[in-house]
């Protein structure tokens, strides 16, 4: 018995002497509550990562629903790679994309907003691709920041 009651009080006076010599480490059991001794470092390094974001929120390419133009639909590879060559060649200024939805390759140009500001290019690549179906059609498109933002980069 006289030994358990050393080990008990071991323990306990070995609790309080620990919390004596770090007063910061004590839970306050009767509130909930905890103080807690953090390095200012970290602080800083949490500003620096905000304004890291918030830098970063001007360059993202934004995605929304618009307009693109389908110039070819086939199943062979190497005419889909050929219609994009040509496209990139002839408009520079257009992203072009290869889509592959099986079985097809897709070849698609430009990002508009509206179907009406599609329709000079359309015209434009139909007259590139005679006798082809050449369409104005809705996918998601990539919005560039603007301007300003991109002139900040540079």
């Amino acid at each position: 018995m006289r030994f358990y009651f050393t080990f008990l009080s071991f323990i306990f006076f070995t609790t309080l002497r620990s919390t004596a010599q770090n007063p910061l480490n004590v839970i306050d059991t009767m509130y909930g509550s905890v103080k807690v001794r953090k390095d200012p470092r970290f602080d800083v390094l949490a500003a620096k990562q905000a304004e890291i974001n918030l830098t970063a929120q001007k360059y993202i390419v934004k995605r929304v629903q618009g307009w693109r133009i389908q110039a070819a639909n086939t199943q062979n590879r190497e005419e889909a790679n050929a219609v994009k060559t040509l496209l990139l060649q002839q408009f520079p200024e257009d992203k072009t994309y290869l889509i592959y939805q099986a079985p097809s390759f897709r070849v698609r140009i430009g990002n508009f907003e509206n179907q009406k500001d599609a329709f000079p290019l359309r015209k434009k690549i139909t007259a590139l691709f005679p006798g082809k179906g050449i369409y104005i059609i809705p996918d998601i498109i990539e919005i560039a920041p603007p301007a300003d933002a991109q002139e900040e980069q540079n």
